[in-house]
């Protein structure tokens, strides 16, 4: 019936199909993708005394003055945090059959993401001691890893919903 990469795309296809109709996938997908999001944005812009400016990213500070862009402190700790929680955001998506495991990264991921904001905090706070900026302007991004609490707890819900479902079930059986 199906042959070559036909079939294979039609498999493709309905696991993908089966598992988007889930609203735990759509969450996680979400999360995952804000992560994503703010691996790529600025967090905080920082002016500093003279023409100077720096701008916190998941990389590090980076310095922009007029002989170029240089990288002052460098924050690998967090860029890989953050890679971490994307790719297991990711990775609690196809795992759609096997529920408990689900439940636990959710708890992991959310935990996570806690440590990320706190350790978002500890550069802004050791950044701010260190080179008294002028002023300082975050942007949206900053608020991208509550945003993933949120959205990861409510996937964390809806997938104890569905194995309460299932063992409310098979107990019916």
């Amino acid at each position: 019936m199906l042959k070559g990469k036909g079939f294979l795309n039609t498999f493709a296809f309905l696991i993908l199909k089966t598992m988007i109709q889930r609203i735990q996938s759509l969450f996680l997908l979400a999360a995952a993708g804000l992560q994503i999001f703010l691996l790529f944005s600025p967090v905080a812009n920082f002016a500093l005394a003279g023409n100077g400016y720096a701008e916190f990213w998941f990389k590090g500070f980076t310095v922009n003055q007029e002989v170029g862009e240089t990288i002052l402190l460098p924050t690998a700790a967090l860029n890989i945090l953050g890679w971490f929680i994307a790719v297991l955001g990711l990775l609690t998506i196809f795992l759609f059959k096997r529920r408990v495991l689900q439940i636990r990264l959710c708890v992991y991921a959310i935990l996570l993401n806690i440590g990320q904001i706190i350790l978002i905090a500890f550069y802004i706070y050791q950044f701010n001691i260190n080179n008294a900026p002028q002023n300082t302007a975050y942007s949206m991004a900053i608020a991208v890893p509550a945003a993933n609490v949120v959205l990861t707890y409510l996937a964390f819900r809806a997938i104890r919903k569905d194995e309460l479902l299932v063992k409310a079930y098979e107990r019916l059986r």
